[in-house]
């Protein structure tokens, strides 16, 4: 239930909300622009190899969804360090994401793993999209920069609410939000800008 507080105090608290908003908002566009400034400020170079670094933990957590050296379902039979094996289920997921995969796989004898892959090609692939993914971010955000990223500002307005007046017995105003569309209610119009206070001397 909404609480009736004076109406001096609701309108203050209306302007203060917006205030708040306006501020986070421009906040969190400052924080996103000083983070693409920062991801630009890195040599492409750089940022291919870090990406191409993370080949196995990519494998491993969207392909494989299991540590390269799991064996899926128990399987247990030993095989060559080199060659990862895999279910239906993993093998689809890395010819969507790796369609050069498709001629790579071959069959095993392992119910639980009946595909695998050399290890060695799987992992090189994987680099290969990582860098030209991180390539492609580096260089659209190094575009947008350079163009000017969009920055969205509150300047002023007017905002309106429905709310429930009441005079008390002592004259002064009491009101609260109205809670409910049927609900008998005042409109209340605020017309708003925002500035900044000056910087200290």
């Amino acid at each position: 239930m909404a609480t009736t507080i004076l109406l001096s105090e609701l309108t203050a608290a209306l302007v203060a909300e917006l205030s708040k908003s306006a501020a986070e908002a421009d906040r969190r566009q400052r924080e996103a622009y000083i983070a693409l400034a920062a991801e630009v400020a890195v040599p492409i170079e750089q940022v291919r190899e870090h990406a191409a670094a993370q080949a196995q933990q990519f494998i491993e957590g969207e392909l494989l969804l299991h540590p390269i050296e799991a064996r899926p379902g128990g399987a247990a039979e030993k095989l060559a360090a080199d060659v990862v094996v895999l279910d239906e289920a993993a093998r689809q997921r890395i010819m969507q994401q790796l369609p050069e995969t498709a001629a790579l796989f071959e069959k095993t004898s392992l119910k639980e793993a009946p595909f695998q892959i050399r290890r060695e090609a799987l992992v090189g692939l994987a680099a290969a999209r990582l860098r030209a993914d991180a390539e492609t971010r580096h260089r659209e955000a190094t575009t947008a920069l350079r163009a000017g990223v969009p920055r969205t500002q509150i300047q002023g307005g007017v905002l309106t609410a429905r709310i429930q007046l009441r005079q008390e017995t002592n004259g002064a105003f009491t009101a609260k939000l109205a809670a409910e569309p049927a609900e008998a209610a005042s409109t209340i119009t605020v017309n708003f800008g925002m500035g900044a206070f000056p910087p200290p001397d």
